[in-house]
């Protein structure tokens, strides 16, 4: 039976095809299981809830100076991109940045004074992930792979250039 008729869908026809007891399932649903703690383990890099050791933690650092940012519980466009590139600095992750910046834009919402956030979003923060730095060797792979690579577009520039 078609559920259109005259470009218009029939909605007592959709409706009896939906509840219909003819219908079936080609795709049923797999079963849910539970997981053990060996399983997420194996699966996760990091584990989860890592608290912040000392006040040198980059995800610290952006915290408060979030807190010294906020004005009131709002945070001007200005002082969101200076954020943003702080978090680019300590080796954030641009979703982990705006999560602290949420956390704390949270904190203040709830009432406590923006010189606190931080310190009251402590928990929070924890269960973001911290920077990850590259090490000095990987750096300079990555300098030097770009190094090649410009060294080949100025050589092919010069031979498109002589013929």
């Amino acid at each position: 039976m078609p559920l259109k008729s005259m470009g218009r869908i029939d909605r007592g026809s959709a409706v009896a095809a939906a509840s219909s007891t003819e219908a079936t399932i080609e795709h049923p649903v797999p079963a849910l299981r539970l997981v053990n703690a060996d399983e997420v383990s194996a699966v996760s890099p990091q584990p989860l809830g890592v608290p912040i050791a000392d006040a040198n933690d980059p995800r610290w650092v952006l915290a408060v100076r979030t807190g010294e940012l906020l004005q009131g519980t709002l945070l001007t466009p200005e002082n969101r991109r200076r954020l943003t590139h702080l978090g680019r600095i300590l080796e954030l992750s641009a979703f982990d940045t705006n999560l602290i910046v949420a956390i704390i834009q949270d904190q203040a919402r709830r009432g406590h004074p923006p010189s606190a956030c931080a310190a009251a979003g402590e928990h929070q923060l924890a269960f973001v992930p911290g920077s990850q730095p590259r090490s000095g060797k990987a750096r300079r792979v990555a300098t030097m792979m770009g190094l090649v690579g410009l060294l080949i577009a100025v050589e092919l520039l010069f031979l498109y250039w002589i013929l």
